[in-house]
């Protein structure tokens, strides 16, 4: 068992509909800690991730944007086929944590890594 913190963007900026971030800093920086994730996972040989909703709770990143970029890095040539499961443990109880399983749940619906 292997275990790989990395914190998440802390109440960023958003755009006035609160499904982005207002600086492109911001993005660039998750996109970031993201692929670090994977590339840690992927060089000491994990085959099995469990991933948390990076920042979507307290720190108030916007759930779809957290989601799909985590999709769309892990899709990319670098990591496909290089993890054969990958979970995510996203809290469901608050209104905001039911919210972000269901975001998440629907953003890697059919979403197949190995």
């Amino acid at each position: 068992v292997s275990v790989i913190t990395v914190a998440a963007p802390r109440r960023p900026e958003l755009t006035p509909d609160r499904l982005a971030f207002k600086n492109p800093s911001d993005l660039d920086d998750l996109r970031g800690k993201i692929r670090l994730v994977y590339r840690m996972a992927a060089h000491h040989g994990q085959e099995f991730l469990v991933l948390a909703a990076m920042g979507c709770g307290a720190y108030l990143c916007p759930p779809k944007l957290v989601a799909s970029e985590m999709k769309f890095i892990l899709l990319d040539a670098e990591f496909r086929g290089r993890f054969k499961r990958i979970v995510f443990a996203i809290y469901g109880s608050s209104l905001t944590g039911a919210r972000n399983l269901e975001i998440f749940r629907d953003v890697f619906d059919g979403v197949v890594v190995s």
